[in-house]
């Protein structure tokens, strides 16, 4: 068989053979009278066969530049392209992407939506970057992240990987969506097609193992993103999310003085790079490593020893975040202590006090210790100063109802409008909930407001079961609305609980 190539040349050869022989047989001077014809013709047909091929081609490269422009987010420059391509070929999928996203990017979103919404339809798979852009979309758009919520998004991440089954952006999308869904499992599966390629969701694959009790998975991917991580910071000591993320495994690894000194460099690396957004970010980040440590030495010990570290931890923290929540709240429960704990714990609070620095927390916990030591005038003088300051802290509110409904004479009403503000800005989810929704439960009662008080209180029940007074006045409660039983049954366990 001869070559290809040959035989096209053969082809060509018996195509044009009779013309040739026939010019060949012709004498010349009968020819020139046809050749202006002949050149017309020529004039004519050659820019009309050749128009096609030529308009392709110019259209492929108008394709490309508005491609290249929207990558660089160079969007005028695209519309400028995009309208040239309108007279020059038919337009496809890609071009009416790329003109729904210029449309977007110069303010004409229901323009970009009508176009996504045709390319991208909700019954049927079309183009996957289309979906792909629909799908971002509703992932800012979800409220409530529940399986049954995530049809839409599945749908149109489906529809981007059906055209690029290894389109790594779809699958970290898959990957979020499933975590926030609380389907574990379907996330993994997603993120371990892409890890190889993104090595940043090492540390989230361990995570993630974690909690589904994969031990050995989650303990190599910790390993990789450790090793990742390191590699990051040995190449760009200042990469602020590489630290962070690196001294969280330590952390985790019960590495405590390894994440400490990570963060402090990093800390100390953007003070003097003048990166103060930066500095501020890794600071709360050890604010809330030294708050989990606080939380571990207490369920450890309750030796004077551990109350001691514990205090200077939190004053640490509130070096870093003046206002930090968590600390104040649990700094606050130092105002019970007496001794020595509860003389460091003053001598913290008075420094904090004078240096001018969470003034109102300072006043706040010197109040609540006076609460406790029956200085009912200090007290009130302490809590004044923190309202005036800080009105809007729920730890405070709830200990000034406190005061008010217990001092002498109580202030049952004024105690009241105290708490409920308490209670309204706190979210039901905070663990302080429980404490603050007992105190106006307790308050209800004092005001024989029986029902209100019964369903404060028993909302605090399932937290503050061991608590006495809690059940005395459930008792008081049920007994008020007839309910002979549980009023019993309440009495019998503040019994079992003082005995």
């Amino acid at each position: 068989m001869r070559p290809r190539k040959t035989r096209r040349k053969g082809w060509l050869l018996i195509l044009f053979a009779r013309p040739i022989h026939w010019l060949e047989t012709r004498k010349t001077s009968h020819l020139w009278p046809a050749l202006p014809a002949a050149i017309v013709i020529a004039a004519v047909l050659l820019p009309a066969m050749l128009s096609p091929l030529l308009q392709g081609r110019t259209a492929q490269r108008y394709k490309k530049a508005v491609n290249e422009a929207v990558i660089d987010h160079d969007y005028q420059t695209a519309a400028l392209f995009l309208q040239k391509i309108d007279g020059n070929s038919p337009v496809d999928s890609s071009v009416q992407f790329n003109r729904a996203v210029v449309d977007e990017a110069l303010g004409r979103s229901d323009a970009a939506l009508k176009s996504m919404d045709l390319l991208a339809p909700e019954d049927e798979f079309g183009y996957g970057r289309a979906h792909l852009w629909k799908a971002h979309r509703l992932v800012a758009s979800i409220k409530e992240w529940t399986p049954a919520n995530l049809s839409p998004l599945i749908h149109h991440l489906d529809g981007a990987v059906a055209e690029e089954p290894n389109l790594a952006d779809a699958h970290l999308l898959y990957g979020f969506a499933y975590h926030k869904a609380g389907m574990k499992s379907e996330a993994i599966e997603h993120l371990e097609k892409i890890v190889d390629q993104r090595p940043e969701m090492h540390l989230t694959l361990a995570d993630l193992y974690d909690q589904v009790s994969e031990k050995s998975q989650a303990k190599k991917h910790y390993k990789l993103a450790k090793a990742y991580l390191e590699e990051l910071l040995a190449e760009e000591p200042s990469d602020a999310t590489a630290r962070t993320q690196l001294a969280l495994i330590h952390f985790r690894n019960s590495e405590f003085p390894e994440a400490e000194k990570l963060l402090v460099e990093g800390m100390q690396l953007a003070t003097e790079a003048g990166l103060q957004p930066q500095s501020k970010t890794l600071a709360s980040t050890l604010a809330n490593l030294y708050v989990q440590r606080v939380d571990s030495l207490a369920l450890e010990s309750d030796s004077l020893e551990s109350q001691v570290q514990i205090i200077r931890l939190l004053g640490q923290v509130l070096t870093l975040e003046p206002g930090n929540q968590a600390a104040i709240a649990r700094l606050a429960e130092f105002s019970r202590f007496e001794g020595d704990a509860g003389e460091q714990a003053q001598q913290l609070v008075n420094k904090m006090l004078a240096s001018g620095h969470a003034t109102a927390t300072a006043h706040f916990i010197l109040g609540t210790h006076a609460t406790q030591g029956g200085d009912s005038a200090k007290a009130m003088q302490h809590f004044r100063q923190a309202y005036r300051k800080n009105p809007q802290m729920p730890a405070l509110l709830n200990n000034i109802a406190w005061f008010m409904s217990h001092k002498e004479p109580p202030e049952y009403e004024k105690a009241l409008g105290f708490s409920s503000r308490a209670v309204e800005l706190v979210e039901a989810n905070n663990p302080m909930y429980p404490y603050v929704i007992e105190t106006r439960g307790q308050i209800h009662a004092a005001l024989q407001q029986w029902e209100q008080a019964l369903t404060d209180l028993e909302q605090a029940l399932p937290v503050l079961k061991g608590a006495v007074e809690l059940h005395q006045t459930l008792a008081k409660v049920y007994e008020a609305l007839g309910n002979k039983d549980l009023s019993e049954e309440h009495a019998r366990i503040v019994k079992s609980l003082t005995n």
